[in-house]
Parts: C-alpha cells; sequence; structure tokens
C-alpha cells in the first residue's frame, strides 16, 4: 500500500503500484461504485476497473489519491485526473487546457484542484468557502489556471478548511473563507478570494516543504524538519503545552522525547494535529473526539462513551501513538477517522465507524455507546469507536483484480458482493481471523463469476 486518503464518509487507499484503487464509505448520500443503491460500502472495495477499462488501458495505474469532504480523486499515469460524480462513478475531469497533464488533485468541499506537472495550479467547481482563488466567487465548470500562482512553480497542494500551496522557493500561499488570520500577526476573519503570501519573517526565514492546516489551525514544516504552529489553541491542537490562548504567529513546537528538527511530515484535522518523526513514530495532539487521536481511552475516563468536548481527551502536547511498533511513513484524517499507512504496506485506522450526527440505533459494545447509521469509511464493519490503532490490511495483502485477494467485492448483476478467501494470519497470531461481512465461497467459484461477468 503507497497512500491513503479520508474524507468525512469515506476512503480512498492506492496499493500494488497504483495497478488497484479502493474504497470505502458513501457518497454524499449516493453508495459509492460497485454497491448496492442504498447501502454503504463499510468494507474495501476495488474500483479500478471503474475509473479505466483494464482491457483497453493494461498500461494505467492510479499514482495519487486525494479525499475531503465527500468528494474523492484520482490521477493516473498519463496525468488524467478523475473524480466521482454526483451518481457515484468515476468521471474523467476536462485536462485539455493543463499542457503537461496533472500530477496531484487535492479535493475541497465543493471543488477539485489540479497541480500540473509544471507546476501550476488548476481549480474547478464551486466556489463554496472560496476555495477556487479567482478572486470571485464564479462557479467554474473547467479547469482555469489560478492566476495568483501563474508565476510559481507550485510543489505542495491542500485544499481542506483553508488552501494552501507551497512553492519550489518555499514561499507560502492560502486562500479560503474567513482565513486571513492564517496569514500571521492578526486574527481577523475575512475571506481571503486568491491566494495570498505569507511574510516569510513569520516563519523564521526558513524553507517550507510542507503545510497543512486545521479548521483554525496551520502547522508548517522547514527543510530543517522544524515544525511551526498557529493559530486558534481551544483543544492543545498546537502542541505548544497551552490550551485556550491562541498564538497568531508562527511557534517552533518540539515534540517531548524526540530530538528537535526531526520532523517528516504534518497533518492537520479539523481540531487536531499529527506529526512523523524521522525514525517513523507517530505524534498527535488536539481534541479526541471520536477518538481520533489514537491514545485510547485514559484512567478514568467514563465507561460509557459520550461524543462531546467535555468527556473526549484532549492533549496540549504532542503523544506517541503506538501502531504496534510499525513504522509510519503516511498519515490522514478526518472529523470520524484516522488512518496510517506503514513501511511494509500496513494499514491501521482507528476513530468513528458511524456519524453520530445522523440519527440511528442505540447499541452497547465494549462499554462502548454509539450510534450506527452510516459507515464513515473506516474500513471496520464494527460499530464500536476504534480508541487505538487497529489493522485492517496485513502485510501480505495482495488486490489482484481475479479475486485472490480476502478484500476483492465482485459485484454481479443483480447487486450481490462476494468475499472470498481468509485474512492473512498476523504475527504472534496462533490461527487466521474469519471475515464477518458476508459469505466466503471458495477461490474457483469466485474466479468463475469474475469472468463470466466480465466477458
Amino acid at each position: 500500500m503507497q497512500q491513503l486518503a479520508m474524507g468525512t464518509t469515506s476512503s480512498i487507499v492506492l496499493c500494488n503500484g497504483g495497478s488497484d484503487v479502493f474504497v470505502c464509505g458513501m457518497n454524499n448520500g449516493k453508495s459509492l461504485p460497485l454497491a448496492d443503491p442504498g447501502n454503504c460500502v463499510k468494507t474495501p472495495v476495488n474500483v479500478s476497473h471503474n475509473i479505466w477499462n483494464r482491457n483497453a488501458n493494461a498500461h494505467l495505474r492510479a499514482t495519487q489519491v486525494s479525499a475531503r469532504g465527500v468528494l474523492m480523486g484520482v490521477v493516473d499515469s498519463d496525468g488524467i485526473a478523475h473524480c466521482i460524480d454526483d451518481e457515484g462513478t468515476f468521471a474523467k475531469i476536462d485536462t485539455l487546457g493543463i499542457k503537461h497533464g496533472v500530477s496531484q488533485i487535492a479535493c475541497g468541499r465543493r471543488h477539485w484542484a489540479l497541480l500540473s506537472t509544471a507546476g501550476q495550479v488548476f481549480t474547478v467547481g464551486s466556489s463554496f468557502l472560496c476555495g477556487l482563488g479567482h478572486g470571485d466567487y464564479k462557479t467554474v465548470c473547467s479547469p482555469k489556471l489560478v492566476e495568483a500562482l501563474q508565476h510559481e512553480v507550485v510543489t505542495q497542494l491542500e485544499c481542506a478548511h483553508i488552501c494552501s500551496a507551497v512553492t519550489e522557493s518555499g514561499n507560502v500561499f492560502f486562500w479560503g473563507y474567513q482565513c486571513q488570520w492564517v496569514l500571521g500577526g492578526n486574527r481577523s476573519r475575512a475571506s481571503l478570494l486568491s491566494p495570498t503570501q505569507m511574510n516569510a519573517e513569520y516563519l523564521f526565514n526558513g524553507k517550507v516543504i510542507q503545510v497543512s492546516c486545521g479548521r483554525s489551525h496551520a502547522l508548517a514544516l522547514l527543510a530543517g524538519g522544524q515544525m511551526l504552529s498557529w493559530g486558534w489553541n481551544g483543544y492543545g491542537q498546537l502542541g505548544n503545552g497551552k490550551t485556550g490562548s491562541p498564538e497568531w504567529l508562527p511557534g517552533r513546537i518540539d515534540i517531548p522525547g524526540v530530538a528537535p528538527a526531526s520532523t517528516l511530515k504534518i497533518k492537520c484535522g479539523t481540531s487536531t494535529s499529527f506529526a512523523i518523526s524521522d525514525c517513523g513514530d507517530l505524534y498527535s495532539c488536539g481534541l479526541g473526539t471520536n477518538m481520533v487521536l489514537g491514545t485510547g481511552f485514559e484512567e478514568g475516563d467514563a465507561s460509557v462513551y459520550v461524543s462531546t468536548t467535555e468527556t473526549m481527551p484532549c492533549h496540549s502536547r504532542f503523544t506517541y501513538v503506538d501502531v504496534e511498533g510499525c513504522i509510519v511513513v503516511d498519515v490522514d484524517t478526518s472529523e470520524f477517522k484516522t488512518g496510517v499507512v506503514t513501511d511494509d504496506g500496513r494499514l491501521y485506522t482507528w476513530g468513528s465507524s458511524c456519524d453520530p450526527k445522523q440519527e440511528g440505533v442505540y447499541r452497547r459494545s465494549r462499554r462502548i455507546m454509539s450510534m450506527h447509521p452510516k459507515t464513515t469509511g473506516i474500513f471496520h464493519d464494527t460499530i464500536d469507536v476504534i480508541a487505538t490503532p487497529r489493522l485492517v490490511w496485513p502485510e501480505y495483502f495482495d488486490s489482484k483484480p481475479v479475486g485472490t485477494s480476502p478484500f476483492t467485492f465482485l459485484t454481479v448483476k443483480k447487486k450481490i458482493a462476494f468475499m472470498m478467501g481468509m485474512m492473512p494470519r498476523r504475527r504472534k497470531q496462533r490461527r487466521c481471523r474469519k471475515t464477518s461481512v458476508c459469505a466466503i465461497l471458495p477461490e474457483e467459484v469466485v474466479r468463475l463469476i469474475f469472468q463470466v461477468y466480465h466477458q
């Protein structure tokens, strides 16, 4: 497994060198590709055949995936971007105006941002939350060049609550709804309709290589491995050991027990922050609603889970997250869940398996009370709130499209999903764990169904 991306109610992962793309969850109230209409996908579904026709485009591979809110995006090896449309199917984005092809796609709340191989930024979609960056509120139906960045070579692009771009020279640009405070020096909530550069002095004149923004806070990573944070700090998401006092200028942040300037990657959630050290350890801080921090229940916590900020653990310092001692290489998070990819290709996820804002049926399980009307795309079929990292895909996971993977689902004309095989044995585990989502069929039967259906 190479990369994962997590939206509000869906998730998408890229594995096997880009030959397979798996999705899980829901799409804006509609089912994802290959799902039974009206239902949600609680376990991974291979949608590589929906993105492109393997028989006619056997050479194509996915190179990057993105998810935000209810949107998803995929970039293939030909530099073409794909997104899930309103019907729940993958469709190509018109990239004829992008001469050099697309190297990265970033999903916003209601728009997509495309980064060309030449370092230019194009946006398409709704102007909701001022995410297009064209200086107005007009909706754009085909990718349009962001003129404020046309003379810059952009290397990193993110569209979350706030949109950001990092250039080759280490400069940072921000734009979006009510986010002028992110430029530093003031707490203004004015909107930025076009990309605006942040003063380099606020960033200690260092070369920035990565930026990530939450709803009201931001993290920046300098070339030397130094991490900076600023913004609102109501739940300790800045990681500076304080809670409640905002910081409107970037400040240096050190992780307890870790050598200074040794951070490799950063990621912001709504009110959370994550950091990966140079030795592959994962750390988190901020608000622990839905157990997205991965640090588990603290001693003295109530035995019944209540989804309120008053009862959730908050960490004002970066706290170590134990991922079974594995080396973490990628992390992504959303309002309800967090996931990581390890160096040996394993996927761990944790958080809430349902959206607590929707109506549902209460059920008591493992002393945890939660609602389970819909899935959030956590890749588990459980109704529990998962407080610590749980293995989803073992290192021996193989997702060949002919049905040799234990997680490969095949959908026939009657919308019946089949799953084959057993989960490979984990270390220190005496026997394989049985799958619990649907009936297990012999491999020969699954292969036969697959071949007949795709003839």
